[in-house]
């Protein structure tokens, strides 16, 4: 065909049209030539009201003119032309968005533009059709499962993420998600945020319900899966703890993954708090964790778990302060826990307090080496020989000084009256210059000289 010849002729179509009536002889030619740009809306007019539906359809596209899709002769021009404008991939998808922002009952009648033979619908739809829908479900149904794929995993989750869903509506989305293809239902599932999904609402029959449909899905039948689910969800499912106790006990990377589960709750269970008391293993905690075990009264892990998660020790004051003194003294006496009893060690207020109420009776001569770094009373001084002279040496030798005249007095007489320390040079130039009074230092020297 001459280009430029059908132009002119296009041309003439248009301009006879805007004051005559085409005759049909010329309505059926544009039909059989098939091309459809470049006609004027008045053209495409003419051809509908003869009848020339699939033609008005293809020019007015043509043009972004209105088309009546609410109209039933407009429906089944459509239909029964489905594969010609599918061949036409962003004709198709310009008609498909109109008939979108159109009403409810009319996208209804177009369910068949959404199948798996057409493309997915866009983003730009999806919203479209929420607006009349006013529904997520009822949007969902215009989504072809066969046909959500990695990309449009994203924007689909984010469309569900975007609000609220109480408790049946996103039941019935997760059984939704379900149904998806296995690799595409992951995906989105862990893309959901399950604050706007809210699945520690449902209840243990819907929960083992969902639980079930997304098993194959997600792995379910591993401690790594059943772990990675109860991150997503925000929910911790107690039958699972109870199953993975043993492999968490031998496990560290799973323990380590489970103690990251629990650190990120909203909410800890008695039986959650049982399982981290039973597995006497302490990672730095949040605040909530720490808060539950005092408020359960576990007050060792408490101790321990709060000192971690802190990076230092401190005292609590008043009432629970007096509740766990008990408990410091003996984490602090032990041998296990051994960063808690360091950053014990590091503080001096802690240490003065043992001191003063003589707690370090029953103390293994490395704990009792602790107390060094403080200034000595005379019980504590005197308390140090029932250690033997090995020991008492070894001590006196890294002491920090003494809290006052008496206690100073009481070493240089400990001092004198044993050979063994008199005679330590060692001994003698830590302490001699840490005396209080001249009268001492004197003391000490002369004592010091008969040898």
């Amino acid at each position: 065909m001459n280009e430029s010849l059908f132009n002119d002729y296009q041309a003439l179509i248009n301009s006879v049209s805007e004051t005559s009536e085409l005759s049909d002889e010329t309505l059926h030619y544009i039909s059989m030539i098939g091309i459809y740009e470049g006609y004027s809306e008045t053209v495409a007019n003419q051809l509908f009201q003869k009848k020339y539906v699939y033609e008005f359809i293809r020019i007015s596209l043509s043009h972004g003119a209105k088309i009546p899709y609410n109209q039933e002769v407009v429906l089944l021009a459509i239909e029964a032309n489905i594969a010609k404008f599918r061949a036409e991939r962003n004709m198709f998808l310009g008609m498909r968005e109109s008939i979108c922002r159109s009403d409810y009952s009319t996208l209804k009648s177009y369910s068949f533009l959404f199948d798996r033979s057409c493309p997915l619908l866009t983003k730009t739809e999806l919203y479209s059709i929420n607006k009349l829908t006013g529904n997520d479900l009822k949007t969902l149904s215009f989504v072809c499962p066969e046909l959500v794929n990695e990309k449009s995993s994203e924007f689909l989750a984010d469309f569900l993420n975007r609000k609220y869903h109480k408790n049946t509506e996103a039941f019935e989305i997760l059984q939704w998600i379900a149904a998806l293809s296995k690799d595409v239902a992951k995906i989105i599932f862990y893309l959901l945020d399950f604050g706007m999904i809210p699945y520690r609402a449902f209840s243990k029959t819907k929960k083992a319900l969902i639980k079930n449909w997304f098993a194959d899905i997600l792995g379910l039948t591993t401690n790594g899966g059943k772990i990675k689910y109860m991150q997503a969800t925000g929910f911790i499912e107690e039958d699972w703890e109870a199953e993975m106790l043993e492999d968490l006990r031998s496990d560290k990377a799973l323990c380590k993954a489970y103690m990251d589960l629990v650190n990120g709750s909203k909410k800890i269970s008695n039986h959650t708090i049982k399982c981290l008391v039973d597995l006497d293993v302490f990672y730095p905690m949040s605040g909530l964790v720490i808060d539950r075990l005092f408020e359960t009264q576990n007050y060792r892990p408490y101790v321990i778990i709060k000192t971690l998660s802190d990076g230092y020790f401190t005292m609590e004051p008043g009432e629970r302060g007096e509740i766990l003194w008990p408990v410091y003294i003996a984490i602090f006496s032990g041998t296990k826990y051994l960063k808690t009893r360091e950053y014990m060690g590091r503080n001096q207020d802690f240490l003065r307090r043992i001191q003063a109420n003589r707690d370090y009776n029953g103390f293994s001569e490395e704990t009792r080496l602790q107390l060094v770094s403080i200034n000595q009373d005379k019980e504590s001084l005197e308390n140090v020989l029932e250690y033997g002279d090995d020991f008492a040496l070894k001590y006196y030798c890294q002491i920090q000084g003494f809290v006052d005249w008496e206690a100073a007095a009481a070493f240089v007489e400990i001092v004198i009256h044993n050979e063994l320390l008199r005679s330590s040079q060692e001994l003698y130039k830590h302490t001699h210059d840490k005396l209080l009074d001249g009268r001492l230092k004197f003391k000490y020297t002369m004592n010091r000289k008969k040898l």
